[in-house]
This record gives C-alpha cells, sequence and structure tokens, in this order.
C-alpha cells in the first residue's frame, strides 16, 4: 500500500497526488494523466463550466491504446468529485482542502476534507471476483457526469440520495448516491456515479453495469445488515463487504464485484479520519458525504450521508 496525506490548492494537486500514489502502488503512469494496469485504465482531468465551478473528473475503460491516446471501451459517463448543490444553488469547493490516498495494487482511494466536516471522494480498481466475462475494470465518485469528457456541469449530479433500505430512491432526479455501488432504481443513467465492466449482455444492454435503473446493486443486498448497526449493545460497528451485483435472466443475481480494501460501516460512533484496529487490519474511517447523527439513513436530496461511511484498509501511521 502507498498512502499519501497533505492539503492541496487546487484540483490540479489533488490530481499529481493520485497519479503519483497510484504508480508507487504499481499502476503505470501514462502521459496525460492516464493511469493503467492490466485490464483498467482511468483518466483523470480537471474541467469546469465556469471559473466558480471546477471539477476533479475520471473517465474509465478497459485499456489504453497509447497510438491514439483514447481509453478503450469507456464508461459512459464520467464521475467526478467538484462542485454540489447547498441551499439550491451550485456551490464550489474552496480551497485549501486535505486529501487522504490510500493506493493498492488492485484499489486506489482518495477522499478530500473540504468545508471542515464534508468529504469527496473518487476511487477505481479490478474486480477480482472470477468468471466475469469483463474486465472487472470499476470506477466510482461522490458525482456523476454527463459524459466522459463533457466538461459542462448542467447534466450533472449536484446532490444525494443515499438510503441504507435500497442505495438509492426512486424519483429523485438529479441526484447521486454519493458511495460506491450504491446507486439503485430510479436514478437516471446520467446521474451513475458506479461503473464496473462485467461483460454481461443477456441481460444489460451494455458490458458497464451503471449504478442506475436495475443495472447494478450494491447497498440494496445488505440493507438488513446496514439497518442492523451499530449495537445498541456496545455501540459497535461491523464491517460489512462492498459489493456489486447485476440482474441476469430468470430472475438470477451475478455478484461482479466485492472490493479487497474498503468496507461499508455505520459511523455513529466513530469520527471520521480516526483509525481503528481490528486484530492485525486498521482501517480508516470516512463518511461518505458528511456524518449527520440527526437523520442518520440518509434520504433523498440531501446533502449529507446520514450514518453511512466507509473503512479503507491502512497502514500509515
Amino acid at each position: 500500500m502507498t498512502y499519501k496525506t497533505g492539503q492541496a490548492a487546487s484540483f490540479e494537486d489533488i490530481r499529481d497526488a493520485i497519479y503519483g500514489a497510484a504508480a508507487q502502488a504499481g499502476w503505470t503512469a501514462e502521459q496525460g494523466h492516464i493511469i493503467t494496469r492490466p485490464g483498467c485504465a482511468v483518466r483523470l482531468f480537471v474541467g469546469a463550466d465556469s471559473a466558480a465551478r471546477p471539477e476533479l473528473a475520471m473517465t474509465g475503460g478497459t485499456g489504453f491504446d497509447a497510438a491514439s491516446g483514447h481509453l478503450q471501451e469507456p464508461t459512459p459517463n464520467r464521475v467526478r468529485m467538484g462542485a454540489l448543490i447547498r441551499d439550491g444553488a451550485w456551490h464550489s469547493i474552496q480551497f485549501p482542502v486535505l486529501y487522504d490516498i490510500m493506493a493498492f495494487e488492485e484499489e486506489v482511494y482518495c477522499f478530500i476534507n473540504h468545508n471542515v466536516l464534508e468529504y469527496q471522494y473518487l476511487a477505481f480498481g479490478i474486480s477480482g471476483i472470477p468468471g466475469i466475462l469483463g474486465t472487472g475494470a470499476w470506477v466510482s465518485g461522490t458525482f456523476s457526469g454527463a459524459s466522459p469528457t463533457a466538461t459542462n456541469l448542467a447534466n450533472s449530479s449536484g446532490s444525494f440520495a443515499l438510503t441504507p433500505t435500497s442505495g438509492g430512491t426512486s424519483g429523485i432526479g438529479n441526484r447521486s448516491s454519493g458511495a460506491i455501488f450504491a446507486d439503485s432504481s430510479g436514478l437516471a443513467t446520467n446521474n451513475a456515479s458506479s461503473f464496473i465492466h462485467h461483460g454481461f449482455t443477456d441481460y444489460c444492454a451494455s458490458e458497464w453495469a451503471l449504478g442506475a435503473g436495475a443495472n447494478m446493486y450494491g447497498q440494496y443486498p445488505l440493507h438488513p445488515l446496514l439497518s442492523a448497526q451499530p449495537s445498541a449493545w456496545n455501540e459497535g460497528a461491523a464491517l460489512l463487504p462492498i459489493r456489486a451485483y447485476i440482474p441476469r435472466p430468470q430472475g438470477f443475481m451475478s455478484l461482479v464485484a466485492e472490493l479487497r480494501h474498503a468496507r461499508n460501516v455505520r459511523v455513529d460512533y466513530l469520527d471520521p479520519k480516526a483509525v481503528y484496529s481490528l486484530s492485525t487490519d486498521k482501517w480508516k474511517i470516512f463518511p461518505w458525504v458528511k456524518k449527520e447523527v440527526t437523520a442518520r439513513d440518509g434520504g433523498s436530496n440531501i446533502n449529507h450521508s446520514g450514518t453511512l461511511g466507509v473503512a479503507i484498509r491502512y497502514d500509515g501511521t
């Protein structure tokens, strides 16, 4: 694992830190802030529709064509961190921000801490589930984007819909789940903020599962366990797997990803950015967006994530 933390004065600083950490962890750093390993490639780029609304965006692919400089089989949309909706209006990220990057051979996670108590992330990696037809490349971000390369934010999600019972909420319009593989029914295609290349086309129209419509399920199968956390006896919270499932014919589901170095966790009694030890493993805690104990199950059209959060494997000091 490669761990980096520091203060960033711009999205370019964050982009460069991710690029460097991934290279140190064994990924190949290509020209144009493209990061690759067999079966997975991502392109990081900074864009904006105005000086007031910049973003750090990411497009995924199954590989990289060095001759053309393009990603192979790119994701339908980009994912991003950046401007968000607050009180009915767009607000850009105010710099400087703090960042934490945990980069592994198979997965890379970057969280930024801004506006004192708020967080955003970009993450990517490759699935280790055997037997899927695709490469298993996956990408995820706090927000979605309208296209793989567009810099216009007009059709990008700006607030959140996240619940432990479904992973998303129907009828939510222009929203993002704000969590890896948590998008579920009701999210429009342009609001997908997680993608995985599963390769099956017997039910899904695309080999990329979108975190939208009926194309992917993540937190939904876990909702009984998420809803039962934390323990009323000792205030403890279990670390639960982050998985992606896609529907298959005749009502079946296929598991296409289970993250190696990240877990779902309830953060009711856990402090953001604190490090907790379980046996020989250490885990660093982040809320998906912003911890809010008064509305712990999240909801729709919100600017927080209740007490839904994530634990990332950690070996820093």
